[in-house]
């Protein structure tokens, strides 16, 4: 066992195998780290160890500016979400009037009707078709344009947001 005075020398060289080099080269390396030694000593760690405010107030920075931009494309995707489900309410409701509209009663000549439901305002207007004059045919029941529009607004202060759907649909015989 060493003495706890002995140190290693750190400019003792030896070869690989554990003999030391010819002497016209252990002078050279010595000398290469020796200077190696002077221009880089080892530092107390101790002492410069953490991070300075410089790199703490960037570090700040760029977590921060991170941070916002998640939140906000998360904010985004959210919103998106939003608006794509009241586009779709307001699809089926849509659909469903246009479904139900002149089921179980006549057509009138002109119908207009008005409503809301879960927040979606909605309109549906009825008027006579008429087919071209060269139509071969007359046709058996009365045609009618139904147009239900729907509308909405995802905010109070934005714009209103508007679905139309249109068709053709059959009346009382004539």
């Amino acid at each position: 066992m060493k003495p706890a005075s002995e140190n290693i020398n750190l400019f003792a060289f030896r070869t690989p195998s554990g003999e030391e080099p010819p002497s016209g080269k252990t002078d050279a390396k010595r000398t290469t780290a020796i200077r190696l030694f002077i221009l880089h000593p080892r530092r107390d760690h101790a002492s410069t160890s953490g991070f300075t405010l410089m790199e703490t107030i960037v570090a700040f920075v760029v977590f921060t500016a991170v941070f916002i931009a998640l939140e906000r494309s998360t904010a985004l995707g959210w919103h998106g979400i939003r608006l794509a489900r009241m586009d779709q309410s307001a699809l089926a409701l849509a659909r469903t009037k246009l479904a139900t509209f002149g089921l179980n009663n006549t057509i009138p000549e002109e119908t207009s009707l008005e409503g809301e439901e879960n927040g979606l305002t909605w309109q549906l207007t009825a008027v006579h078709y008429k087919p071209p004059e060269a139509s071969p045919m007359p046709p058996r029941r009365i045609p009618y344009w139904v147009t239900v529009t729907v509308s909405w607004r995802d905010r109070p202060m934005a714009p209103s947001r508007t679905i139309e759907l249109t068709t053709i649909k059959s009346g009382a015989p004539e």
